[in-house]
Protein backbone atom coordinates (compact mmCIF):
# COMPACT_ATOMS: atom_id res chain seq x y z
CA UNK A 1 0.00 0.00 0.00
CA UNK A 2 2.47 2.62 1.10
CA UNK A 3 4.35 1.49 -2.30
CA UNK A 4 1.86 2.22 -4.28
CA UNK A 5 1.07 5.67 -2.33
CA UNK A 6 4.32 6.98 -3.44
CA UNK A 7 4.33 5.90 -6.75
CA UNK A 8 0.93 7.23 -7.15
CA UNK A 9 -0.48 3.70 -8.49
CA UNK A 10 -3.07 1.54 -7.07
CA UNK A 11 -1.95 -1.73 -5.14
CA UNK A 12 -3.70 -3.82 -7.85
CA UNK A 13 -0.87 -2.14 -10.50
CA UNK A 14 2.27 -3.33 -8.36
CA UNK A 15 0.87 -6.82 -8.34
CA UNK A 16 -0.12 -6.95 -11.58
CA UNK A 17 3.04 -5.74 -13.18
CA UNK A 18 5.64 -6.63 -10.71
CA UNK A 19 4.11 -10.13 -10.07
CA UNK A 20 3.22 -9.63 -6.49
CA UNK A 21 4.61 -8.58 -2.80
CA UNK A 22 7.54 -10.97 -3.07
CA UNK A 23 9.03 -10.35 -6.67
CA UNK A 24 9.01 -6.72 -5.26
CA UNK A 25 10.89 -7.86 -1.94
CA UNK A 26 13.33 -9.93 -3.70
CA UNK A 27 14.04 -7.18 -6.07
CA UNK A 28 14.78 -4.95 -3.45
CA UNK A 29 16.68 -7.14 -2.02
CA UNK A 30 18.52 -7.99 -5.10
CA UNK A 31 19.57 -4.42 -5.49
CA UNK A 32 20.75 -3.93 -1.41
CA UNK A 33 23.13 -7.22 -2.00
CA UNK A 34 24.46 -5.99 -5.46
CA UNK A 35 25.38 -2.60 -4.44
CA UNK A 36 26.14 -4.07 -0.63
CA UNK A 37 29.06 -6.33 -3.41
CA UNK A 38 29.90 -3.50 -4.87
CA UNK A 39 31.53 -2.07 -1.61
CA UNK A 40 32.73 -5.45 -0.41
CA UNK A 41 36.01 -4.44 1.55
CA UNK A 42 39.59 -5.57 0.14
CA UNK A 43 40.34 -9.19 2.22
CA UNK A 44 43.50 -11.01 2.59
CA UNK A 45 45.19 -9.11 5.34
CA UNK A 46 44.35 -10.85 8.22
CA UNK A 47 41.47 -12.58 9.90
CA UNK A 48 40.66 -9.83 12.31
CA UNK A 49 41.08 -7.07 9.80
CA UNK A 50 38.87 -8.70 7.23
CA UNK A 51 35.99 -9.82 9.93
CA UNK A 52 36.35 -6.22 11.32
CA UNK A 53 36.21 -4.92 8.06
CA UNK A 54 33.42 -7.32 6.18
CA UNK A 55 31.42 -6.26 9.45
CA UNK A 56 31.70 -2.32 9.12
CA UNK A 57 30.84 -2.20 5.41
CA UNK A 58 27.56 -4.55 6.78
CA UNK A 59 26.70 -2.36 9.16
CA UNK A 60 26.29 0.83 6.73
CA UNK A 61 25.16 -0.68 4.33
CA UNK A 62 21.82 -1.80 6.70
CA UNK A 63 22.12 1.69 8.25
CA UNK A 64 21.79 3.28 5.00
CA UNK A 65 18.92 1.44 3.99
CA UNK A 66 16.42 1.99 7.36
CA UNK A 67 14.09 -0.27 5.36
CA UNK A 68 15.80 -3.31 4.53
CA UNK A 69 17.02 -3.35 8.08
CA UNK A 70 13.77 -3.14 9.78
CA UNK A 71 12.94 -6.38 7.24
CA UNK A 72 16.01 -8.51 7.61
CA UNK A 73 15.61 -7.90 11.51
CA UNK A 74 12.15 -9.19 11.55
CA UNK A 75 12.28 -11.74 8.92
CA UNK A 76 14.44 -14.31 8.27
CA UNK A 77 13.99 -15.34 4.70
CA UNK A 78 16.31 -13.05 2.70
CA UNK A 79 19.46 -13.19 5.61
CA UNK A 80 21.54 -15.68 3.49
CA UNK A 81 19.08 -17.89 1.72
CA UNK A 82 17.62 -18.03 -1.13
CA UNK A 83 13.57 -18.04 -0.79
CA UNK A 84 11.68 -21.08 -2.46
CA UNK A 85 11.43 -21.34 -5.78
CA UNK A 86 14.59 -19.52 -6.70
CA UNK A 87 13.19 -15.99 -6.62
CA UNK A 88 15.09 -12.79 -8.00
CA UNK A 89 18.34 -12.22 -6.60
CA UNK A 90 19.89 -15.42 -6.16
CA UNK A 91 23.00 -15.27 -7.61
CA UNK A 92 23.65 -11.58 -5.59
CA UNK A 93 22.97 -14.02 -2.12
CA UNK A 94 25.38 -17.07 -3.25
CA UNK A 95 28.20 -14.31 -4.25
CA UNK A 96 27.47 -12.42 -0.66
CA UNK A 97 27.46 -15.84 1.21
CA UNK A 98 30.31 -17.22 -0.36
CA UNK A 99 32.59 -14.18 0.13
CA UNK A 100 30.96 -13.95 4.12
CA UNK A 101 31.97 -17.57 5.12
CA UNK A 102 35.24 -17.34 3.65
CA UNK A 103 36.14 -14.53 5.83
CA UNK A 104 34.55 -16.70 8.45
CA UNK A 105 36.57 -19.69 7.35
CA UNK A 106 39.68 -17.52 7.56
CA UNK A 107 40.13 -17.71 10.99
CA UNK A 108 40.88 -21.32 11.16
CA UNK A 109 38.19 -22.99 13.31
CA UNK A 110 36.46 -25.90 12.55
CA UNK A 111 33.16 -25.81 10.39
CA UNK A 112 30.68 -26.23 13.17
CA UNK A 113 32.66 -22.98 14.88
CA UNK A 114 33.10 -21.09 11.86
CA UNK A 115 29.03 -21.80 11.09
CA UNK A 116 28.13 -20.77 14.57
CA UNK A 117 30.28 -17.22 14.57
CA UNK A 118 28.89 -16.71 10.95
CA UNK A 119 25.45 -16.71 12.30
CA UNK A 120 26.11 -14.54 15.46
CA UNK A 121 28.40 -12.01 13.82
CA UNK A 122 25.48 -11.37 11.10
CA UNK A 123 22.68 -11.57 13.70
CA UNK A 124 24.43 -9.11 15.63
CA UNK A 125 25.20 -6.71 12.67
CA UNK A 126 21.55 -6.70 11.47
CA UNK A 127 20.41 -5.78 15.14
CA UNK A 128 23.17 -3.04 16.12
CA UNK A 129 22.29 -1.50 12.32
CA UNK A 130 18.27 -2.22 12.84
CA UNK A 131 18.85 -0.28 16.39
CA UNK A 132 20.72 2.23 14.93
CA UNK A 133 18.65 2.94 11.83
CA UNK A 134 15.20 3.39 13.89
CA UNK A 135 16.35 5.46 16.54
CA UNK A 136 16.82 3.06 19.21
CA UNK A 137 19.72 3.87 21.03
CA UNK A 138 19.23 4.89 24.54
CA UNK A 139 20.35 8.43 23.94
CA UNK A 140 17.44 8.84 21.39
CA UNK A 141 14.85 7.69 24.28
CA UNK A 142 14.12 10.73 25.69
CA UNK A 143 11.25 9.77 28.48
CA UNK A 144 13.88 7.09 29.58
CA UNK A 145 15.99 9.47 31.24
CA UNK A 146 13.41 11.20 33.03
CA UNK A 147 12.04 7.97 34.31
CA UNK A 148 15.67 6.69 35.26
CA UNK A 149 16.57 9.57 37.02
CA UNK A 150 13.28 10.10 39.04
CA UNK A 151 14.04 6.34 40.64
CA UNK A 152 14.90 5.89 44.74
CA UNK A 153 19.07 5.93 44.21
CA UNK A 154 19.09 4.13 47.39
CA UNK A 155 16.92 1.19 45.81
CA UNK A 156 18.87 1.36 42.34
CA UNK A 157 22.48 2.71 43.11
CA UNK A 158 23.77 1.14 40.19
CA UNK A 159 21.45 2.44 37.63
CA UNK A 160 22.26 5.88 38.95
CA UNK A 161 26.00 5.46 38.49
CA UNK A 162 25.60 4.46 35.12
CA UNK A 163 22.83 6.05 33.82
CA UNK A 164 24.79 8.99 32.09
CA UNK A 165 26.34 6.78 30.52
CA UNK A 166 24.37 4.33 29.23
CA UNK A 167 21.70 7.33 27.96
CA UNK A 168 24.95 9.08 26.06
CA UNK A 169 25.80 6.01 24.11
CA UNK A 170 25.40 6.27 20.60
CA UNK A 171 24.74 3.22 17.87
CA UNK A 172 28.49 3.47 16.66
CA UNK A 173 29.71 2.79 19.80
CA UNK A 174 27.97 0.14 20.80
CA UNK A 175 28.60 -1.76 17.47
CA UNK A 176 32.05 -1.38 17.82
CA UNK A 177 31.93 -2.69 21.23
CA UNK A 178 29.73 -5.56 20.09
CA UNK A 179 31.96 -5.84 17.58
CA UNK A 180 35.40 -6.54 19.79
CA UNK A 181 33.70 -8.49 22.01
CA UNK A 182 32.98 -11.32 19.03
CA UNK A 183 36.50 -10.73 18.03
CA UNK A 184 37.82 -11.70 21.08
CA UNK A 185 35.60 -14.75 21.53
CA UNK A 186 36.96 -15.51 17.79
CA UNK A 187 40.63 -15.16 19.12
CA UNK A 188 39.75 -17.18 22.30
CA UNK A 189 38.63 -20.31 20.32
CA UNK A 190 41.67 -19.86 17.96
CA UNK A 191 44.10 -20.20 20.52
CA UNK A 192 42.20 -22.79 21.93
CA UNK A 193 41.62 -24.57 18.68
CA UNK A 194 45.45 -24.75 17.99
CA UNK A 195 46.56 -25.50 20.90
CA UNK A 196 44.02 -28.69 20.44
CA UNK A 197 45.77 -29.22 17.09
CA UNK A 198 49.20 -29.32 18.39
CA UNK A 199 48.53 -31.44 21.46
CA UNK A 200 46.53 -34.40 18.81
Amino acid sequence: MRIAREFGVTPASIHYYLDGRDALTSGIVNLFIHDLLSEWPVTGSSWKVDIAGVAHAIYRHYVRYPGIAAYFAAQNRFRVLVPAGGQIGAEHLHRFLERYFAVIAGVGLNSRRSAVYALVLIQFVISAAHATASHQLPSEQGKLGAVLSALDQKKFPTIHRLRKSYLNLAGDEAFAAGLRLILAGLEAERRAHRSAGRRS
